[in-house]
């Protein structure tokens, strides 16, 4: 038997206690017995110091864990070898998830500890840099973490979600969350659901393979032989227990293979000659421990010029309170292999790591643009019914008091109105998006001012010759205004759908099959009331053989006849584009003035017949 001394983490419960390590350390060191090795220490913030204070002691270490970078640097620690890799290690896997999920943009959190997980952290922001990758924020946190924990959020914070994935080291022991409320506000539920969907990437702790090892065991017998040990429960620290079983296996072959060579070398020299001053001894004891090679529990225990050895790295993700295995990734292959299915996500696929601006073209309802478009097609034949009826019919007294000229602008302001509605972004239009917007507005434009400018001018029209101050005194004839009152009504009919169509077109601008089917709507009732409301009723009349539209007042053509006639002359050929331009409540004011205009001529009317 030969003397290996376990080094003493003070690790458990969460310890990892640098003071209290070093001190067992050096208590189990000045005993009278000589200690060949040493088995562990497995936690990194212990095995800093330690090796450093113990270093011209001579003393091989050989540990299951201790993952942080430092302990690479052979120049500071030439004796350690570790059964595992080191954190960096992890780097390739993390990016190796990245690319497969299409993420580009990771916030970093580490302990601040000296540079036992600063390292990992550099070495993961440089990867990223040079990927041309984004790191959203590097945080840091010391011994009161829950400070930094604020400004990431977390569960009390409302920072957690399907759209959240923490990444954390797979060393965490599997029921950390049943432990941490100890240390924290939070319940072990409340933890596991900021967990949900969240990824461990570390080492792989035990092989798959039901091989058996050296150790004459398979991953099965041992996990048996474990719990009958420990009652059928699971120690914190468990999560170590088949690396920690090789590494005792590894240390023990090593100390055999160094005797072999004393024997073989036919050296006078025994291991039981050790001591901490002969550096040849030393070197020999590290020199077998760096060339043994076996098959144990966790795989193929093998070191390479670090003192570290290449693992399989295990990715896992927790669901609810279990982890599952979901992938390997082989350091010397680089690459990835999933199993188990791979990974599971809230809503199938792996959350984005920012927002995603699809663009889509969006285009009018082929139904709808139908509906729409036939409707416009026969408006725009009734009104071209409409011209012919106003062209046929001109030379009669009833058409020439309307002002035929006027009529035809305000129908080919409203075929104008109509075909608007026939420009509509369409799958599979020719015309481009750009052009359809200001044929659509420029029609619309057009057709409106020739429509309703023409009924203002027709207002104003009626409005001169009811303020003229020439009048007759006796036999005046009153035509009943012609059609003033339903040029009045059409303006208002027309004023009252535009308001309406600004409250609509604001309401449903996001949707483009209710925005246009709305506004489309309008203009052609709008369009349609109007002719219809000035030329049905004239129609109606002919039909009848009526003079008038309205009611006749008196028995002889009067001069607001001829009033009448010089006025649609005047505005038919001398100045229409300044009636064009009178607004809304100009024409308010002039339906009013008519109004009042028609009544006083009525009162005259009935005054002048008064015996």
């Amino acid at each position: 038997m030969y003397p290996v001394s376990a080094a003493v983490d003070a690790a458990f419960p969460f310890q990892c206690n640098r003071g209290v390590g070093i001190d067992l350390s050096y208590q189990q060191l000045f005993r009278p017995q000589t200690t060949l090795m040493v088995l562990g220490p497995q936690c990194s913030s212990v095995a800093h110091p330690l090796i450093e204070a113990t270093r011209s002691w001579n003393i091989t270490f050989v540990t299951p864990l201790a993952l942080s970078a430092g302990l690479s640097d052979r120049d500071l620690y030439p004796r350690l070898f570790r059964l595992s890799t080191s954190d960096i290690s992890m780097v390739p896997a993390r990016i190796a998830l990245m690319k497969e999920w299409g993420w580009t943009k990771v916030a970093l959190l580490h302990q601040q500890q000296n540079e036992l997980f600063s390292t990992v952290t550099e070495e993961m922001a440089s990867r990223m840099e040079s990927r041309d990758w984004t790191v959203i924020s590097q945080e840091v946190f010391g011994a009161e973490p829950w400070k930094n924990i604020k400004t990431l959020k977390a569960f009390k914070q409302d920072y957690y979600g399907s759209h959240i994935i923490w990444v954390f080291p797979s060393w965490f022991d599997d029921r950390w969350a049943d432990f941490a409320p100890e240390f924290s506000n939070c319940s072990s539920k409340q933890i596991l659901a900021v967990l949900n969907h969240s990824l461990y990437v570390g080492q792989m702790m035990y092989s798959p393979s039901k091989d058996i090892g050296v150790s004459g065991r398979t991953a099965e017998s041992f996990e048996s032989a474990f719990l009958e040990q420990t009652n059928g429960s699971w120690p914190i620290g468990s999560a170590f227990r088949i690396i920690t079983y090789d590494s005792a296996w590894h240390a023990a072959l090593a100390l055999n293979r160094t005797l072999t060579t004393l024997i073989e070398t036919g050296s006078k020299i025994r291991l039981e000659d050790f001591t901490y001053a002969n550096e040849n001894m030393a070197d020999l004891i590290s020199t077998s421990v760096s060339e043994v090679a076996f098959n144990g529990i966790s795989g193929l225990i093998q070191f390479d010029e670090t003192g570290s050895t290449h693992p399989l790295i295990v990715i896992q993700q927790q669901l609810g309170s279990t982890r599952k295995t979901i992938a390997y990734y082989d350091l010397d292959e680089a690459e990835l292999t999933w199993v188990g299915g791979g990974a599971e996500w809230a809503d199938g696929n792996p959350p984005r790591d920012s927002n995603l601006l699809v663009l889509r073209d969006i285009y009018v309802s082929d139904t709808l643009y139908a509906i729409m478009a036939t409707i416009a097609v026969l408006g725009i034949i009734q009104a071209f019914g409409f011209f012919v009826f106003n062209t046929l019919y001109r030379s009669m007294r009833i058409i020439k008091m309307s002002s035929p000229n006027i009529n035809n602008l305000v129908i080919a302001g409203s075929i104008l109105c109509y075909t608007t509605v026939l420009f509509a972004d369409v799958k599979g239009s020719v015309i481009p998006l750009t052009a359809l917007c200001t044929i659509r507005l420029c029609t619309f434009t057009i057709g409106f001012s020739l429509a309703f400018g023409a009924l203002f001018a027709k207002t104003w029209r009626v409005h001169a010759i009811l303020t003229s101050r020439k009048r007759m005194k006796r036999n005046v004839k009153l035509d009943a205004l012609n059609d003033s009152k339903l040029i009045g009504f059409s303006i208002y009919n027309v004023v009252t759908l535009s308001m309406l169509g600004v409250i609509i077109g604001a309401t449903v601008d996001n949707d483009l099959n209710m925005s246009y089917g709305s506004l489309s709507a309008l203009q052609l009732i709008g369009t349609a009331a109007t002719l219809n409301i000035v030329f049905m009723p004239k129609i109606i009349a002919v039909h009848r053989g009526d003079s008038a539209v309205g009611p006749i007042l008196g028995g002889k053509q009067s001069n607001i006849d001829h009033q009448t006639w010089a006025s649609e002359r005047s505005i038919s050929t001398h100045k229409p584009a300044t009636h064009v331009c009178v607004t809304a409540a100009t024409q308010t004011i002039l339906v009013i003035e008519i109004f009042f205009s028609e009544y006083s001529e009525r009162k005259k009317v009935t005054e002048i017949r008064k015996p």
